[in-house]
């Protein structure tokens, strides 16, 4: 019987020490999915102290840039590894650029002026899925900061959204 007892431990000892432990593996879910042939569409809005979000938009210039791997192009056409524009106008992942990973970042302009809080979407093109969104801000004095809001990797046809 102490054989036993002794048999059952030494089997559970590892299951015990293995369920104690988180996972390094990163969620294959995501945040949110987007199944859509037309791709996504990446946008932000945003407020600067008491104005409104129209005039917000000619007090601080924000820009969306979106990065393949670690490659940066400057130019609202995605081109090769980038793309990037004003955060105002929507940017697309289409299903024609590449699979892989996006980093979405927004950037400050020069030397914000009062706190601005913002919001990035990310919405499929032709499917009427809610929007997922991710908030953050910029305080005042903040110049060319740039911020990591999420990733998104494209399979396809198929948009996983990770924070």
């Amino acid at each position: 019987m102490k054989n036993f007892k002794l048999f059952i431990f030494l089997l559970a000892l590892p299951l015990v020490f293995t369920s104690c432990f988180d996972s390094d593996e990163e969620d294959l879910e995501g945040v949110a999915t987007f199944s859509d042939v037309d791709g996504v569409k990446i946008y932000a809005e945003w407020k600067t102290g008491d104005l409104s979000y129209s005039e917000s938009i000619d007090e601080e210039h924000l820009r969306v840039v979106i990065y393949h791997e670690d490659d940066e192009i400057s130019s609202n056409e995605f081109s090769e590894e980038v793309i990037s524009d004003w955060a105002e106008y929507p940017l697309t992942l289409s299903k024609n650029l590449k699979d892989g990973e996006y980093t979405i970042k927004i950037k400050s302009g020069y030397d914000t002026s009062d706190r601005t809080d913002y919001t990035v979407f990310v919405k499929g093109n032709s499917i009427s899925k809610a929007a997922y969104t991710k908030d953050g801000y910029f305080l005042a004095g903040d110049s060319y900061l740039e911020v990591k809001s999420f990733k998104i990797v494209k399979n396809g046809s198929k948009y996983t959204v990770f924070d």
